[in-house]
């Protein structure tokens, strides 16, 4: 038996279900794998943070062969746990999901290229994404969590790093109510970036469904 968590939109409650595979699901050909990672984010989870499910540690290769450059657009690197400290203001804690093993999943799968996407447990210290887009060389682009102060030369440095992205997080968040946008924060956000030379960076967030219906509206970020 494996579990899910998930936070309810309405209440913010995160809510725990237990999920069992068939019989036949690869999962279990990683089980072993799977309950250590389950294991360790156990031993590291807080009040109000319970542990996630960890991925398939065991890719498959596809039947069908993907195009030239292929890219995954969104990714998370997380851990070691040992060396890297979750955000405190988190509200789920993953197992370990180093680059080795993504790198693996990628060859697997036929991907060259990707996108990785700061996770919500780091907060705004993208110290793990930046480690790893150096790492895969000029085959990673990065989406940064970064805080409504940051310097114009930590931006600069971002950028050269190759980050091109802004997220904005509307679900894992403590701070305000999910769902909701700082609109007034961002907006001044993207002018600064907008001066940032050869830049063109994106504003990503969850889902258009969970977004207040004003926020629907076409609104640039910047002039």
């Amino acid at each position: 038996m494996f579990f899910t968590f998930r936070r309810d939109e309405r209440t913010g409650v995160v809510l725990c279900s237990p999920f069992y595979p068939p019989p036949q699901s690869p999962l279990y050909t990683s089980a072993s794998a799977m309950n250590t990672a389950i294991n360790t984010a156990m031993n590291t989870a807080t009040a109000g943070a319970p542990p996630c499910a960890p991925p398939d540690f065991n890719p498959r290769k596809p039947k069908i062969t993907l195009p030239k450059l292929a890219c995954d657009t969104h990714a998370h690197i997380l851990g070691p746990i040992a060396q890297f400290n979750y955000s405190p203001a988190r509200v789920y804690t993953p197992p370990d999901c180093l680059l080795d093993e993504y790198r693996k999943m990628l060859a697997t799968l036929g991907v060259q290229r990707a996108v990785l996407v700061q996770p919500s447990v780091y907060g705004s210290d993208n110290s793990v994404m930046l480690a790893a887009m150096k790492a895969g060389g000029s085959t990673f682009r990065g989406v940064a969590v970064v805080d409504n102060d940051i310097a114009d030369a930590e931006l600069a440095k971002l950028n050269a790093a190759g980050v091109r992205g802004v997220r904005v997080n509307i679900v894992d968040v403590k701070d305000r109510k999910p769902g909701t946008l700082p609109m007034a924060e961002l907006t001044a956000l993207a002018k600064r970036i907008a001066t940032l030379s050869e830049a063109h960076w994106q504003f990503s967030q969850h889902p258009l469904r969970i977004l207040p219906a004003w926020a629907l509206e076409p609104r640039p970020l910047c002039a």
